[in-house]
Order: structure tokens, then sequence, then C-alpha cells
């Protein structure tokens, strides 16, 4: 498609998902406040000229339910940007042929706060200076050395985990879970993993920061963020000083109100800056 085809939504489209990757329809028209069937039709077009600049992946929830397709980029999208839209220095690209399948709904919900996460930072004037997501990948699988980037280490060479997503602003290091399950001893087991990770301060080496990440925990059941946060009350081995660096919101809390969602085992509240 040569570049005087595309209209200004369609542009706009190929660089959002250059940026977040992912896209279902009702993301993209949150991001560009266009009507659903004019976001469709630019869907297709960009879907069918020259071979495709994007592609979109179908996931059956069951047999009587479809969830929302989502769209991600192809190689013509990625050249198109890169030949002209200069200013783009990041583009993700998805990796494999069925990139989304056993973690439909965690994908979409993480790519939602990642949108709601830009939104509260572009509105109170706060730098994201690094979001890389676990389904944003460095290397190849070629090469045998494919990894996410928000891969971090614990001990040794191969010893590491990898969260959700990790925000790094220009004051502050988040690192960042979703929740969609109902395995509170998983989470708490993951939570842990966090806490010591922050003891042995490899997240604070890799992103080059000299103070201690917090961790901010979605969760998409209200019951199973309650139900974690009473068991890390009674936990006695938590140090108070760790304590205060984990913070819990449900899905609807940062949907409704991101700047005030989070709070730890005490109520207190964190903002990101």
């Amino acid at each position: 498609m040569r570049s005087e085809l595309f209209n200004s939504l369609m542009t706009d489209i190929i660089c959002l998902l250059a940026k977040y990757q992912y896209l279902s329809v009702s993301q993209l028209q949150f991001l560009t406040g266009k009507s659903v069937s004019y976001l469709r039709e630019c869907l297709g077009r960009l879907s069918r000229f020259d071979g495709g600049y994007i592609k979109s992946f179908r996931v059956e929830v069951s047999y009587k339910v479809r969830a929302e397709n989502i769209y991600m980029l192809k190689e013509n999208g990625r050249s198109f940007l890169q030949a002209h839209k200069n200013a783009i220095s990041i583009i993700h690209m998805p990796v494999g042929t069925t990139p989304v399948v056993r973690d439909y709904f965690h994908r979409v919900n993480s790519v939602w706060l990642h949108i709601l996460l830009d939104n509260y930072c572009s509105a109170h004037g706060i730098t994201i200076t690094n979001y890389d997501a676990y389904y944003h990948k460095t290397g190849s699988t070629k090469k045998g050395n494919l990894t996410a980037k928000s891969q971090i280490p614990l001990t040794g060479n191969s010893s590491y985990y990898i969260p959700d997503a990790v925000l790094q602003t220009a004051n502050g290091l988040y690192l960042l879970e979703m929740y969609c399950d109902k395995d509170s001893k998983r989470i708490l087991n993951q939570l842990g993993t966090h806490a010591k990770a922050i003891a042995l301060g490899t997240p604070s080496k890799k992103y080059g920061i000299a103070t201690n990440p917090f961790v901010l925990s979605v969760f998409e059941h209200e019951g199973i963020k309650n139900a974690v946060i009473q068991k890390m009350k009674a936990n006695t081995n938590i140090h108070p000083a760790t304590a205060r660096l984990f913070f819990f919101a449900s899905f609807a809390d940062i949907k409704n109100d991101i700047g005030t969602a989070w709070k730890d085992i005490n109520g207190n509240t964190i903002s990101i800056t």
C-alpha cells in the first residue's frame, strides 16, 4: 500500500499496534475515539492491501462464545512505520503464528493496564522511560535466546522470574502483575518471589535505579484480592518495610480511577510518580 492511500485513522492504528503490540477493537475505540464501524472498515483495509499491514487473531472461549479479535502488526506494517514514521523508536512485533491462546483474557487485561497507565502518566506529566511486558520479546527462537523483556534475574545465570510488566518512570520503578485466576496460593508464592528479588536488589540493578521498586498487583476478582491481603496480614514473616512495597487493586478500581486504586495491606494508597 502506498503511503498516500493511508488515512489518518489507519496510520494511527498501525502506530498504536507498534506501541501496544496487541489491541482489540474496544481498545482501539478507547484510544482513537472513533466509531466501531469506521474502525472495522479501516482494519479491513489494512488487513487486505498489499498482503496485509496488520493481522488478527480470533479465539473461541467456548463453543457458544467468541471473544473479540486481537489485532497486531505484520512485517508490511513495520516496514511502513520505519519508512514513514521516523519518530517511532520501538516497534513491538508478535512472536510465533498463534501468539494468544490460553492467556487471552490475561493478555487483553494486561494491555488495558498499559493503556490506562499511559493515560494517567500523560495526564499528570509523568515521563515513562521504559515499559516492558511479558509479551515483549528480545532475541530469537532460532538462536535459542528468546526472552521476555520484563525478565528479572534472581541468583546465578539461569535463575529468573518474569513479572507481567515493568513500568519505569523518571522517579520510580514499578513491578506489575495482572491476576485473572482464583489461585491465591500461586499468587502468594509469586509475590514471595518478588520479595526475594527485591531483597537481592536485582530489579533495581537491571533498571539502574538506587531505590527499591514497588509491586503493584491487579485482580480481576475482588474476593481473591481480599483473600491475598488477609493472608499477607496474617504472615508474621513479612517485614513491615517489605510489606509497604506491595500494593493491591481490583481491575474495576483501576478502570475507574487508576490514580487512587492501589492500596497496601494497611489501606495506604500509592500514586505513580
